[in-house]
């Protein structure tokens, strides 16, 4: 599980770092509180996506993500990379698209960033793009 999430935190960072420009549309918005607390949000239209990551005690990141008041939360360990809990709600189609876009949007912002972010922003696009898959 973990180099599933590492893979798909790097393949989405990857991926913004060659993609096109985001649509004037699409705002995103980052606060890096520290380097063990990231938060922002991410809209598109009428639709918004708030997320959050932070860094606890035993490498162990929270990760909190909300699709237009719905909320989706997960403890991850670092060192194992195991959803270790969280939500079990399905997310709708419009859910996963809106989290998707929302986890390109941020790993294309962490590709062209100078500021020192560090696991918990890389562990929360990996679990943005867990959440999104369309496989599970």
């Amino acid at each position: 599980m973990k180099n599933i999430l590492q893979g798909a935190a790097l393949g989405l960072i990857l991926a913004g770092f060659f993609a096109g420009s985001v649509q004037a549309q699409e705002n995103l918005t980052v606060n890096v509180d520290s380097d063990k607390s990231f938060s922002g949000a991410y809209q598109v239209g009428e639709d918004r996506v708030e997320f959050a990551s932070i860094l606890g005690r035993d490498a162990l990141v929270k990760v909190s993500v909300n699709v237009n008041g719905a909320a989706r939360e997960a403890s991850v360990y670092l060192e194992a990379g195991d959803i270790q809990s969280g939500s079990a709600k399905r997310l709708s189609n419009k859910e996963e698209t809106l989290i998707f876009d929302a986890a390109n949007a941020l790993a294309e912002y962490l590709s062209a960033s100078r500021e020192d972010i560090e696991n918990p922003a890389l562990m929360l696009v990996g679990v943005m793009d867990y959440w999104s898959s369309r496989t599970h």
